[in-house]
């Protein structure tokens, strides 16, 4: 049988100088809660398989913003990653959080976006 070879998409951490947020966040999360953790990861591998082409339930555009949404479930919790797309094929993540409430945190999104644009002034030095 012919293997269909699928575009891939690459997803990479917003990290800096000095320190890598992201990984931090995904590891506290699973200090409380490793099966949503698990969760995470194998939807950041979906996400690298399948790109912006995943399920509405599972992805969906921030209103207003270049950030995107990736939800996770294990059980009754819920894990947003937000991102964003950087020359076609990049997907950054900006953060990883557990979300209790029924919308983003303004503080969520903030964290997100002020990482997205200190990635990018980075990206241009």
């Amino acid at each position: 049988m012919a293997r269909v070879s699928k575009g891939r998409w690459e997803v990479e951490f917003c990290r800096f100088r000095d320190s890598n947020p992201v990984v931090e966040e995904l590891l506290d999360l699973k200090r409380r809660n490793v099966r949503l953790a698990t969760e995470v990861v194998l939807d950041l591998k979906d996400l690298e398989e399948f790109g912006l082409e995943l399920p509405d339930k599972r992805l969906h555009k921030l209103k207003g913003t270049p950030l995107w949404e990736l939800r996770s479930m294990w059980q009754h919790s819920i894990a947003r990653t937000l991102f964003f797309e950087h020359r076609g094929r990049l997907l950054v993540v900006t953060h990883i959080f557990q979300k209790k409430s029924g919308s983003i945190p303004r503080t969520a999104m903030r964290r997100g976006l002020e990482r997205m644009e200190l990635w990018r002034e980075d990206r241009k030095k």
